[in-house]
């Protein structure tokens, strides 16, 4: 989900990146818009005369399936967790000292600028820089994703160890977190296109394949969890972590083949000289043994290599910003883990149910700095100063809102909700 600094923290860099930004000339005619989107609408096509209606309708476009996508990631976690609770105390426990530890470090492959900087590479009309962006992302996020996997796969002696859980328990965890460290490459791809595409204010792709991978977990991990309908296909805990990272890699299969293969939605930004990239040289290989001047990495040393400092001073502090929310909440997790399963378990549930409630704001703050990037991008100040005060009251308004409602949901609803996170 997107912190609550995110409009802060996206803006951070803005005006730097907008002024180094290179003009490039758009795509050919010939080159079709991908179908379903960027259609000419009052909404869509803003300028620093339009209304707070229109501008505030603009914004909503683009936070109602960024808000359902988010949702839906959410409760596949959430749907995780219902399911180990019928499955067993010990398990649930497991699951959650698991999700505590990982996210300590799991939150270091998470991308807080990428959107702003493609929105406002989209907005100048500097198609090239808007897949470059994408590509410097995944070069310093690729990076970063090997210490994150090592850290994911000692998940067992940590907790054995380091914090003295249980050993079988320590031994499900470490289970639970080998197999899921098989999906991060899965989630730096689906949810690095994602930005990409909603940079571009394509926002079906997330909107449209999230809440099938909620589906897919659910039917999934009721069958292969708890063996409904079918008895003899029921495989317990052991299941859960399979299904959920299978179903995600199936979501970069649906990106890779109907939204890239069918609709070519990256196509305006995946320009000719885009296309000249190679994951393996220019992401693993070239920052190695590039050299300046040197012709065999010649893509690298012109469009990764100069941008390459300016990202990662805008994603550390970012990052970090990020990183204090989930390093709270995990201290606190591991330590309700040192009183007892039934603590940790317990925690882990209320703490799904609490992350939910931050996916209004979150999404609305992401949609506010996309439509914000944009604007920034064309140059259009008067503009950028709508967006602001539209954004800053009426996130006001939406956790104020949000809190009445978790309370009201708190008082009619904790009992009947608590029921489906435990084993009856």
């Amino acid at each position: 989900f997107a912190p609550r600094r995110g409009l802060r923290g996206a803006a951070l860099g803005a005006g730097a990146m907008a002024t180094k930004a290179q003009a490039v000339a758009a795509p050919k005619d010939g080159v079709k818009d991908p179908v379903l989107v960027r259609q000419t609408s009052a909404v869509h096509e803003l300028t620093g005369q339009s209304s707070l209606l229109q501008i505030a309708g603009s914004v909503l476009l683009i936070f109602v399936p960024t808000f359902v996508a988010r949702l839906a990631w959410i409760g596949m976690k959430t749907t995780d967790t219902a399911l180990l609770g019928h499955a067993g105390t010990d398990f649930l426990s497991a699951s959650a000292l698991s999700d505590f530890w990982t996210s300590i470090s799991g939150v270091f492959i998470t991308d807080s600028v990428l959107g702003s900087l493609c929105g406002q590479a989209y907005g100048a009309k500097n198609y090239d820089l808007v897949g470059t962006w994408l590509q410097i992302s995944w070069t310093v996020f690729s990076w970063m994703l090997v210490p994150v996997i090592l850290a994911w796969l000692a998940t067992a002696p940590v907790l054995q160890y380091g914090l003295g859980t249980d050993p079988t328990i320590a031994g499900y965890a470490g289970y639970y977190s080998i197999v899921m460290a098989i999906c991060l490459p899965a989630r730096l791809i689906s949810g690095k296109l994602s930005t990409f595409f909603t940079a571009q204010r394509i926002t079906g792709p997330s909107a449209k394949t999230t809440p099938m991978a909620l589906v897919l977990n659910l039917v999934f991990g009721l069958q292969f969890v708890l063996g409904v309908p079918v008895a003899s296909l029921r495989y317990g805990f052991w299941a859960c972590p399979i299904v959920t990272t299978s179903v995600e890699w199936f979501m970069v299969l649906v990106y890779a083949v109907v939204y890239v293969g069918i609709y070519r939605y990256h196509e305006k930004c995946w320009t000719p000289k885009v296309r000249q990239w190679s994951y393996l040289r220019d992401v693993f290989v070239a920052p190695l043994l590039a050299r300046p001047g040197s012709t065999r990495y010649a893509y690298y040393e012109e469009s990764i290599r100069p941008r390459l400092w300016e990202f990662v001073k805008l994603a550390l502090p970012a990052t970090l910003a990020l990183a204090s929310d989930f390093w709270r909440m995990s201290a606190i997790g591991l330590l309700a883990g040192s009183l007892g399963a039934k603590e940790v378990a317990v925690f882990n549930a209320s703490y799904r149910l609490a992350w939910m409630n931050m996916v209004v704001i979150g999404s609305f703050s992401s949609a506010a700095v996309t439509q914000m990037g944009i604007a920034l991008g064309t140059g259009d100040g008067h503009l950028c100063r709508k967006i602001r005060d539209l954004g800053i009251p009426d996130s006001c308004k939406l956790i104020s809102s949000e809190y009445a409602a978790k309370g009201l949901a708190d008082y009619g609803w904790r009992r009947d909700l608590a029921e489906e996170f435990r084993r009856k």
